[in-house]
This record gives structure tokens, C-alpha cells and sequence, in this order.
């Protein structure tokens, strides 16, 4: 009994481990006051629905030119 409930818990914890909560689609990009932004997608184009960062990030000039508006961002 006790194999199978370490082998549940287990289980549980790679996939919980696997699931990717911390990623949001690219709304929209900008710079102000020499910082670069990505924009949450708020239209709700996300397919990590109520676990995903939302609002705006700061990042940096290589991200930002290597993403476009629509794309997948992760927060790493």
C-alpha cells in the first residue's frame, strides 16, 4: 500500500511540475522611459485560463526583438 501511494504522489508531482502556468500570449509590445514591455493578452487567447501572469512585463532589448505581438511568451 505504501509503494502505491509513493507512487501516486510521485505522479502528481511530475505533472504538476510539467504544467506550464507561467506562460501568456504577447498583447501587445512597447517601450517606454527605456524599458521594453510585452502586454498580457487580455482577450483571453491564452490556453493556460486562470493560472497565467497577466498585466505587463519588463524584459529586455534581445526578448524583445525576438518576439513578435501573438506569440507564446514564458516567464522562465
Amino acid at each position: 500500500m505504501k509503494k502505491i501511494l509513493l507512487l501516486l504522489i510521485g505522479l502528481t508531482i511530475l505533472y504538476s511540475c510539467d504544467k506550464r502556468d507561467d506562460c501568456f500570449t504577447i498583447g501587445e509590445k512597447f517601450i517606454a522611459e527605456g524599458q521594453y514591455y510585452f502586454l498580457d493578452d487580455e482577450l483571453g487567447n491564452n490556453r493556460y485560463e486562470n493560472t497565467r501572469p497577466s498585466g505587463q512585463i519588463i524584459i529586455s532589448e534581445e526578448v524583445y526583438t525576438e518576439y513578435l505581438v501573438g506569440d507564446e511568451f514564458c516567464i522562465n
